[in-house]
Formats: structure tokens, C-alpha cells, sequence
């Protein structure tokens, strides 16, 4: 899909068909907290969200389901994200024609306001104090007003926003890559001011260009940007930037993939650790997140766990979670050098398991049309619900588990009976913050 999403999107119009932009970033959307989930990495790490403590081991098995929203004609591929109980999705009709990104009411599922591009919406937005940041298929970087979803400023990221992670908020920088369309690459890595420019088009703070595609990422811990790249390679650069508009790599590192390509990895960064896996074959590597003193390193050690994609890898406290071939999986986050690290416990009951996210000692997943919770500590499973089509990484914010139903064209929420009647009861302003 991504090769093909690629190829046809390349001939998409460049001309967006939203509303009529204000002002650019002259109306101050308002400062207050990230929300309970705002992007794809929680601070643009890792698929954890340390802020949920509704839902617990102990009721998650009351889930219910809240509310539905049909999309209409338009297909979801990323998970929903979170801010201020609103929910924002990227959806598309491919390929090419017109797409959107939608906010909704996170406690009923009622549309708030739509913007439209004319190509596909297929990475996650990332929302930073107001302002929703999505990426399209032509590779416009769109920066909108939560509220009111107009458009402050946009930019071109180089090439077409098209995985998961692809739009990441850490500090005052927004991080996007873009791949030219074709097969692996070239692509570029772009840092944004978050505060837009004073006018209506902007161009990054600076960028990196890769010969290959680059996969997963960006992903952001301290003054490091990392992205790996479909030819096998991950990349460590300095986020402020260098002294010049295009920076090199401060170090890289190389994961195999014996007798495939690397395409669609999971990357995640914990605890001075960057674990990256291979979409097509069965190993994630970890490398020091502060690299290893030389140009190029090689990994501390291995998991058999594989093909990790995107939203595959969480890491929490001592514990890698991976959805694996196998099954739902948890690894030692830290093993001997140069071995290759077996599983603690394996749910083997959720085969090929692509989609995670831990929150409140609960893995939420994702296998076929079969969303589910896992007990973190033991693999136990706590609840499960079919879905009407393969679901995207599940989101879990404010006592609710989201999930983007692909080709069933509808995004779904499950909540505690309580956790139903509180968010129907908040009163929702929609003017400007």
C-alpha cells in the first residue's frame, strides 16, 4: 500500500481546498498543557501514555462502546490522537483525490470542524499548545487552529508525510519527514518552528536529505532527532540543528534485514536506549541513544521479535513490549550484550499483532478485527472486542480506548459506563481558546 499510495499520489494537486486561511498565525490559539495524548510517540518517544490512570487492570474488562463516527467514503490509517477531550484523524480517499483531517467530541463522537487537502491524510497529527500539526500526500506540513481548525501556516516537507510518526512535537520544534514518491526514497527530514514564521508559508528551521526512504520516525529524546531508513540505516541528529540550513548526521547505525528490505520499522527511544525493528524480517536492534563514539555502531543487542512496524515497540520501566509474528510479546528492556533477547511472556492467542500502546500496567493491541487488553505484568487477557475491520494503533486518553477502523471507514470509542456519562455531560465551547 505504501508504494502504491506513493506512485499515485505523486500527480495529487498541490492547491489546498479548505477554508480560506485567517491571518497566518497572527490569532494566538491560546497556551495551556499538551493534552492527555497528543501525538503518535508520547513526547514523541515511545507508544506509553504514563497519564492515563482511569482505566486499570482491575475494570478494564467493563469496556463498552461509547460511540461510533462514520467517516463517510474516507478511509483511516493512523491512530487518533487526543487533546483537551477533542479527537483528531487524518482520513483519505486514494488516490488522488480530496482528503481531510476532522476533530470530534471525545465524549460523543459529534464532528467539531473539518479542513480538507487534496491528498491523502495517512500520518498521524501531533497537537502542541492549539495548534494541530498533519502532514498530507503532496507534502504540505498544515499547522490548524484546534478550535476552530483554520489554517495558521503550512510548509512543503519534501516529499509525501506518509507513516504513522511522521509529524512529531518535541519542545518548540516540529519534526516531519517527507519521501519523494517511488520506490525507497530519496527524503527528507524537516525541523519547524512550532510558532509558524509571522506569515502564511514557512520553511523549516533547517533539514537532512537521505538517499533512501526513511520509515519510522522522527522520534525525539533531548537535543537528538532519530529516523531509520527503509535501506536499514538509523540516523542520530542534533535537534537545534546545525550551523548551516542542512545538517549531516551526528552518528548512524546499521539493523539488518537478512533477505528482505526494510520497510514500515518500529522505532522507539527509553531510557538512553533506541530500539528500532525491521517491518520484514524478525529482529529489533538497540543501539545507545547517545550513540557510541565512532561514526557508525552496531547494536548492544537483539529481540526476536519481528516484523515490529510502526506502533509495534513500547517500552516501560523494565520491559519491552512488541507485537511480534508470534504474538503479543514482553522482553527484558535491557539483556546481556550481543545476545538476542527471548520474550518474559508471549500471548500467542494474538498472532501477528502490529498495534500497541501501554498505559496504567494494561497493553492495549491490536491483530486482525480483534482489539484487545493485556495484563502488562503476566500477558493475561483482560478484554477483547471484534472490530467491523482491521483497527489502526489504538489510543488510550481519559478513561477511553479510540481505534481507527481502516477500511470500515468509521473511528470507534470504548469507555466505563461512568467514564460514558462524564464526557457527555462536559459542556463543549467551541469558540477560540
Amino acid at each position: 500500500m505504501r508504494i502504491t499510495l506513493r506512485l499515485l499520489a505523486a500527480t495529487a494537486a498541490v492547491v489546498l481546498c479548505a477554508t480560506t486561511p485567517p491571518a497566518a498565525a497572527s490569532a494566538d490559539p491560546g497556551r495551556h498543557a499538551a493534552g492527555p495524548y497528543p501525538q503518535f510517540l508520547y513526547r514523541g518517544e515511545n507508544r506509553v501514555n504514563p497519564l492515563e490512570t482511569t482505566l486499570t487492570r482491575d475494570d478494564v474488562s467493563q469496556l463498552t462502546l461509547l460511540w461510533t463516527h462514520s467517516t463517510g467514503s474516507l478511509n483511516v490509517f493512523a491512530a487518533p490522537v487526543v487533546d483537551r477531550d477533542m479527537v483528531f484523524e487524518g482520513e483519505y480517499r486514494c488516490c488522488p483525490a480530496p482528503s481531510r483531517i476532522e476533530a470530534f467530541d471525545g465524549g460523543t463522537g459529534s464532528l467539531l470542524w473539518t479542513f480538507s487537502t487534496p491528498a491523502p491524510v495517512v500520518a498521524a497529527a501531533a497537537v502542541h499548545k492549539g495548534v494541530v500539526f498533519a502532514g498530507d500526500y503532496n507534502g504540505t506540513l498544515d499547522a490548524l487552529h484546534e478550535r476552530t481548525g483554520d489554517l495558521l501556516w503550512s510548509g512543503d516537507a519534501g516529499g509525501q508525510v506518509f507513516d504513522p510518526d511522521n509529524v512529531t512535537v518535541h519542545g518548540s520544534r516540529v519534526f516531519t519527514v517527507g519521501i519523494t514518491p517511488g520506490i525507497d526514497g530519496p527524503s527528507r527530514l524537516s525541523a519547524w518552528n512550532v510558532a509558524g514564521c509571522g506569515a502564511q508559508t514557512c520553511e523549516p528551521l533547517w533539514t537532512a536529505s537521505f538517499d533512501t526512504g526513511v520509515g519510522p520516525g522522527p522520534a525525539v529524546v533531548g537535543n537528538t532527532v532519530y529516523v531509520a531508513s527503509d535501506a536499514g540505516w538509523l540516523y542520530a541528529l542534533r535537534a537545534s540543528g546545525c550551523s548551516a540550513p542542512a545538517c549531516d548526521p551526528l552518528w548512524r547505525a546499521k539493523f539488518p534485514a537478512p533477505g528482505a528490505s526494510n520497510v514500515f520499522q518500529g522505532l522507539a527511544v527509553a531510557r538512553g536506549l533506541v530500539y528500532v525493528g525491521n517491518g520484514s524480517s524478525s529482529v529489533v536492534d538497540v543501539f545507545p541513544a547517545a550513540g557510541c563514539g565512532a561514526p557508525t555502531c552496531k547494536p548492544l543487542w537483539s529481540y526476536d521479535a519481528g516484523p515490529a512496524q510502526p506502533g509495534g515497540l513500547a517500552i516501560v520501566k523494565r520491559k519491552l513490549y512488541a507485537g511480534t509474528a508470534a504474538g503479543l510479546a514482553a522482553y527484558p528492556a535491557r539483556c546481556r550484550m550481543g545476545s538476542v533477547c527471548t520474550p518474559v511472556w508471549l500471548d500467542s492467542s494474538a498472532p501477528a499483532t502490529t498495534h500497541l500502546l501501554v498505559a496504567n500496567r494494561v497493553v492495549y493491541a491490536t491483530f486482525g478485527t480483534t482489539l484487545l487488553a493485556d495484563d502488562a505484568s503476566t500477558g493475561d487477557r483482560l478484554w477483547q472486542v471484534s472490530t467491523p475491520d482491521p483497527c489502526q494503533a489504538p489510543t488510550v486518553a481519559d478513561g477511553v480506548v479510540y481505534c481507527a477502523s481502516t477500511f470500515a471507514d468509521e473511528i470507534l470509542a470504548f469507555g466505563l459506563p461512568a467514564v460514558s456519562r462524564a464526557h457527555r455531560s462536559r459542556a463543549r465551547p467551541r469558540g477560540r481558546a
